[in-house]
C-alpha cells in the first residue's frame, strides 16, 4: 500500500461517519478529505495555518451542539464534531475497522450493525475510477462536489438499513406465524444516557477493564476520542455522527449477549421459546405468552442497569397475532392515496375544445386524494407523518411524470396551461407535507424535489416560468412565517435550511418577501447568533446583492451587511474565540474568511492576525480557504448546486 493509499483509508469515514443528516443545505466534508488527501500541495505557510486549525490539539474539543424538531412537541440535540477531532476519529475507524466488525458481529438479535468495510470503489467500476483514488483524485477540483464513485458509507450494514424496511420484511412474516405477541420497548435517551467508559465493559469484563483501564486497547481508543469529540464528557455521546450509532452498538450486543445467556438460566431459549430483534436501542420481543414477554423485558431492565441505562416504558407497545401496528396500517392507506394522485396526476393530457372548465378531470382527482391524505393526517397524525416518506417518493415520480408528458400538438397552449396547472398543485403538496411535517429531513428531501420542479418550468414560455418560482418562493415564505417565531439567539436549522431553499428558487423574489426580509434583518441587526445564522447571511450576501431588492433602501442594506461582517470580524479576532477547540468557531471562522462576499482585504488581514501567518499573500490565502471552506458558495443562479446527496439517517420519514 503507498502512502496515498494509507491516507485515503484513513480519511475516506470523514465523507460518511462523522457528521450528522441532518445538516444545513450544502454544508460538507469534501473539502476536508481531499485537503488532507493533497496536503503535499501546500507550502509551509499554509501547512502551518492547517496544522494550527486541525493538527495541533491533542486534548478535548467542543462540540457544535444545535437543537432539531425530532416531533410535534419534542426535539433532539445533535452535535457537529470539531473536523480536526473528526479526522482523529476517521483514523481509529480504519486502525480498528476489523475488531469493530467482529465487536459488532456477537448478537444474533441486532437488525443493523456493522458487517463489513465497503470498498473505495464499487463492483464494476473501471480501472480508471480506481486510478484516479490511487492518485488522490488529481482531476478532483476543491469546491466540487466529489464525483468519484465512493461507497455512501464506510460500512456495509446487515441486516436492515432503515427499520421500515424489517415491518415489510418476510422475516416479520414469518415471526408472526410462529409467535402470537410483540412487545416494542426502547432505550430511554440512549446516546444522552451511555457512559463512554461502559465500551470497556462490554468488551472485557467489568473488573478486569477497571483494573486495566490504562492499558492500550481498542475500546480504551473508542473511549478516548467519543470523549474527545464531546469535551471529555464522560456522560453521553454526540448524538448524530453515524460513529455513535457503531459505539452504541457494540455496547448493545453485549446487552443482547447478556440477554440471552439470562434467559436461558430462566428455561428459555433464543429463537425457540421466544426472539429479540433490536434496531439500534429498540427492542422487538416476540413470544407466545404474556409471562414471556415480561421475564423478557425484567431481564432486559437489569441488564441495561449495569450499562446506567433503562427502559423507556411509557413508550412501551403491546400487539397481538397479526402485528400490524398503527404506523404499518396507515402506511398501507397512504401507500393507496399515493397512487390515486400517481394516477390523477400522471395521466395523459388530453385536450377537449369544448370544455370549459378551468380546473381539468386529473387535478379534480388529484384534489380528492389529496383530502384523502388530510383526513389519514387528522386521525392518525403520529402515525401520518412517519408514513411521508412514501409520499415524497410518490411525489417525485409524479415529477418524472409530468416531465414525460407531451404538450405539443393542436392545442399546445391549452396543454401547457394543464401542466402548469398540475405542477402548481404538486408544488401544493409537497408544501402541505411541509407544513404538518417541519423537520430537517422533509425539507431536505424538499430541496432536491423542488429543484427538479424548477428544472421542469423550463419547458413553460418565460412569465410561467417565473411565476412558479415566484410561486414556490411565496409558499417558502408562508412556511417561514408559521415556523418562525424566536426572533433572537440561534437560527433553528429548520429556519436556516428554508431560507436557503428559497434562495436557490428564487433569491431576490423570495427576499422581497416580508417574512424572509425579517429573518435576514434579525440575522445581519445581529439578533441571531452563531453558525447558522451566519450562513444564512453569507448565502444571502452572495446571491443578492443591495440593487437587486428594488423595495429596500440600498444605504440601509448596506450599512447592515457592513456591520455584520465587522461584528463578525470582532468576534473572530477576539479572545473567547477559540479555533482549536471550538468546533462553532472553527466553523464561522473557516466559512466567513472563504466567502467572497465579504470584503478580501478584510477577510485577508484577520486570518494573518488571528493565526499568527503573516508571511501568506493574498492569493495563497484564497487557494488555501477553498480548502477549508464546509460550504461550496455558488455562483448567482447556480444555487441548486450546493445540494448534496446523503446517507438517510437511521429514522429516515
Amino acid at each position: 500500500m503507498n502512502e496515498t493509499d494509507k491516507r485515503l483509508r484513513e480519511l475516506r469515514a470523514v465523507l460518511t461517519e462523522t457528521l450528522p443528516y441532518e445538516l444545513p443545505l450544502g454544508f460538507t466534508n469534501d473539502n476536508l478529505f481531499l485537503s488532507e488527501l493533497k496536503d503535499d500541495d501546500l507550502d509551509d505557510p499554509q501547512r502551518k495555518a492547517v496544522a494550527q486549525l486541525r493538527h495541533s490539539n491533542s486534548g478535548y474539543t467542543k462540540p457544535f451542539l444545535f437543537k432539531i424538531n425530532r416531533s410535534m412537541r419534542s426535539r433532539n440535540t445533535l452535535a457537529i464534531i470539531h473536523p480536526g477531532q473528526q479526522l482523529k476519529i476517521a483514523k481509529f475507524l480504519a486502525d480498528f475497522e476489523n475488531t469493530i466488525i467482529q465487536a459488532c458481529s456477537r448478537s444474533t438479535f441486532s437488525l443493523r450493525y456493522p458487517a463489513s468495510t465497503l470498498k473505495i470503489y464499487k463492483k464494476g467500476s473501471t480501472s480508471d475510477v480506481r486510478k484516479r483514488w490511487s492518485l488522490g483524485l488529481p482531476d478532483q477540483q476543491f469546491g466540487e462536489i466529489i464525483e468519484t464513485e465512493y461507497s455512501p458509507s464506510f460500512f456495509a450494514y446487515k441486516k436492515y438499513l432503515l427499520l421500515n424496511l424489517f415491518y415489510s420484511s418476510n422475516e416479520l412474516v414469518r415471526l408472526e406465524s410462529r409467535f402470537s405477541h410483540l412487545r416494542t420497548l426502547d432505550v430511554s435517551r440512549c446516546f444522552f444516557n451511555i457512559y463512554t467508559h461502559s465500551i470497556t465493559w462490554a468488551q472485557k469484563e467489568k473488573d478486569f477493564s477497571k483494573k486495566n483501564s490504562n492499558q492500550y486497547s481498542f475500546e480504551q481508543q473508542f473511549d478516548t476520542v467519543m470523549q474527545k469529540a464531546n469535551y471529555n464528557e464522560t456522560a453521553g455521546i454526540v448524538v448524530g455522527p453515524e460513529v455513535s450509532r457503531v459505539f452504541a452498538e457494540v455496547i448493545l450486543q453485549r446487552v443482547d449477549l447478556e440477554l440471552e445467556r439470562s434467559a436461558k438460566e430462566k428455561g428459555l431459549v433464543s429463537e425457540k421459546d421466544y426472539v429479540v430483534r433490536r434496531y439500534v436501542d429498540d427492542f422487538h420481543f416476540f413470544a407466545k405468552n404474556v409471562d414471556t414477554l415480561n421475564i423478557l423485558e425484567d431481564l432486559l431492565s437489569d441488564g441495561l442497569e449495569e450499562y446506567k441505562l433503562f427502559l423507556n416504558v411509557e413508550k412501551r407497545e403491546e400487539l397481538q397475532r397479526p402485528f400490524v401496528t398503527r404506523i404499518s396500517r396507515v402506511k398501507h392507506e397512504v401507500g393507496q392515496v399515493c397512487a390515486s394522485l400517481e394516477s390523477a396526476l400522471g395521466q395523459k393530457i388530453e385536450i377537449s375544445p369544448d370544455s370549459r372548465s378551468a380546473v381539468s378531470d386529473a387535478q379534480k382527482s388529484g384534489r380528492k386524494a389529496l383530502d384523502a391524505l388530510r383526513f389519514l393526517g387528522g386521525s392518525e397524525r403520529h402515525a401520518f407523518v412517519n408514513s411521508f416518506s412514501d409520499v415524497f417518493t410518490s411525489i417525485d415520480r409524479i415529477i418524472k411524470q409530468l416531465d414525460g408528458l407531451e404538450v405539443d400538438g393542436d392545442h399546445r397552449e391549452k396543454a401547457l396551461e394543464e401542466l402548469f396547472g398540475r405542477l402548481k398543485f404538486t408544488v401544493r403538496i409537497l408544501f402541505y407535507l411541509l407544513s404538518v411535517d417541519y423537520r430537517v429531513p422533509p425539507l431536505i428531501r424538499s430541496a432536491f424535489l423542488l429543484e427538479r420542479i424548477v428544472k421542469l418550468s423550463k419547458r413553460f414560455p418565460q412569465s410561467e416560468r417565473k411565476a412558479v418560482k415566484a410561486h414556490i418562493a411565496y409558499e417558502l415564505s408562508q412556511l417561514l412565517g408559521s415556523n418562525y417565531s424566536d426572533q433572537s439567539g440561534p437560527l433553528p436549522l429548520e429556519i436556516t435550511n428554508t431560507f436557503l431553499i428559497g434562495l436557490m428558487v428564487d433569491p431576490i423574489s423570495f427576499c422581497e418577501q416580508s417574512t424572509a426580509r425579517e429573518v435576514i434583518e434579525n440575522v445581519l441587526s445581529g439578533n441571531h447568533v452563531g453558525y447558522f445564522a451566519t450562513l444564512c447571511a453569507l448565502h444571502y450576501m452572495n446571491s443578492v446583492q443591495p440593487a437587486d431588492l428594488v423595495h429596500n433602501d440600498q444605504l440601509h442594506e448596506m450599512a447592515i451587511r457592513d456591520a455584520f461582517c465587522r461584528a463578525t470580524l470582532k468576534f473572530l479576532a477576539g479572545e473567547s474565540c477559540d479555533l482549536r477547540i471550538n468546533a462553532e468557531h472553527y466553523l464561522v471562522f473557516c466559512d466567513f474568511l472563504s466567502c467572497k462576499a465579504v470584503d478580501q482585504t478584510m477577510r485577508w488581514e484577520a486570518f494573518r492576525s488571528k493565526l499568527g501567518v503573516t508571511e501568506i499573500s493574498k492569493a495563497k490565502f484564497e487557494e488555501l480557504m477553498v480548502r477549508l471552506r464546509h460550504t461550496n458558495w455558488s455562483e448567482p443562479g447556480h444555487e441548486f448546486e450546493l445540494l448534496i446527496k446523503r446517507l438517510p439517517p437511521v429514522y429516515f420519514a
